[in-house]
């Protein structure tokens, strides 16, 4: 619910004001994630909770990718046109401004983002371990029989 009121927020507030929404969002809807993992794990165990975080954080990370895409487009377009306005006043630097007011527009609000990958990071790595550890102990117990 709360990404749908966001994403109807997307053009109409200030860019600040979403990657802040947007921020905060994602920081409580992972941290939610989590909690459902950790009650998955407690009835049906780590490989089906760590499934589970993978599986909706994907979604949430493609799902926010979506507003990165838009708004990646939509500041380019502004960027090329301040750019294409600036070149006539200076031929050498309005692209160089031009770049560089993109870059810094999408560093900004980064920390929602960084933390669905450091979560996602973590959970795929978790996932692979609980892999490696089955098969490692399956190849143990085999080679005992042998």
């Amino acid at each position: 619910m709360a990404f749908w009121i966001i994403s109807k927020l997307f053009r109409t507030v200030k860019e600040i004001t979403f990657e802040e929404l947007l921020g905060e969002a994602l920081v409580t809807t992972c941290t939610s994630f989590i909690s459902a993992s950790n009650d998955i794990q407690k009835e049906k165990g780590s490989l089906d909770a760590k499934l589970f975080l993978i599986k909706h954080l994907l979604a949430l990370k493609e799902y926010v990718t979506s507003f990165d895409a838009e708004s990646i487009a939509f500041r380019h377009t502004l960027t090329r046109t301040n750019s294409q306005s600036s070149s006539r006043k200076s031929s050498i630097l309005g692209p160089i401004i031009g770049l560089a007011a993109l870059r810094s527009q999408e560093s900004e609000g980064v920390d929602g983002r960084e933390e669905l990958d450091r979560i996602l990071k973590e959970a795929c790595e978790s996932f692979v371990s609980i892999g490696v550890d089955g098969v490692a102990d399956s190849i143990s117990q085999v080679s005992t029989f042998a």
